[in-house]
């Protein structure tokens, strides 16, 4: 047994830095910030994600060759083309480019059967 004049006092904690003084070099980061990852780009923004106009598009273009053409038709031809301008300009993060054109071709298909099915009704 140890006498207790022989016993140091434990040393006390240290003190915290001073508030905007920076962290020691070796002390981890605060949680939820960014960490860099060293060399390189970074990480990917994500999968690109399909454009709902140009969905639009399509589907129009297609239910148009089935009932109510003109609406239809002119509904696929304006979806389309806004899908398109806006694909473009979104720099990779929208995709669905096919289907905007898809409903570009459809509409006036559907628009120029619905002039025939009438002449020939008539």
């Amino acid at each position: 047994m140890v006498p207790m004049s022989d016993q140091q006092p434990p040393d006390p904690e240290p003190a915290p830095p001073p508030f905007g003084a920076p962290p020691p070099p070796d002390a981890p980061p605060p949680p939820g910030q960014w960490q860099p990852q060293g060399y390189g780009y970074g990480m990917a923004a994500g999968p690109a994600k399909n454009n709902g106009l140009a969905i639009a598009s399509m589907v129009c273009g297609i239910v148009g060759l089935i009932v109510f053409a003109v609406v239809l038709g002119t509904l696929a031809i304006i979806f389309g083309g806004v899908a398109l301008s806006r694909i473009n300009s979104s720099n990779g993060t929208q995709k669905g480019k096919n289907m905007a054109i898809a409903g570009l071709v459809l509409g006036p298909i559907d628009i120029i059967l619905w002039i025939i099915v009438l002449n020939a009704v008539t």
